[in-house]
């Protein structure tokens, strides 16, 4: 098996917790102000540069309304095509049905 696309090798390491509660969210996927505090963060910015931004440019989540990033309808959500064993890589070998 190949390593993962250099992308998604530099991902920090709250991927895996955010691929965690998305995972555990279902196909809803969850709005950005329901990760932040599942997260337990509070800082907004702080939240999208270090745990948001680095996941979306990896593609290993992805927003439900992508022309509008700053619909208060936003939600995030697992993306149905990524790949199972990218997914598994940063969940630590836990299993990911999606």
């Amino acid at each position: 098996m190949s390593p993962p696309p250099k992308s998604r090798r530099k991902s920090p390491p709250q991927v895996k917790q955010l691929l965690s509660i998305l995972s555990d969210a279902g196909q809803s996927g969850l709005s950005r102000k329901e990760l932040q505090a599942a997260c337990g963060l509070r800082d907004r910015k702080s939240f999208a540069e270090r745990w948001l931004t680095p996941a979306l440019e990896a593609g290993l989540i992805e927003m439900t309304i992508p022309d509008k990033p700053n619909s208060r309808l936003q939600r995030y959500i697992i993306p149905s095509e990524a790949n199972s064993d990218t997914i598994r890589h940063w969940l630590g070998g836990r299993s990911y049905c999606g």
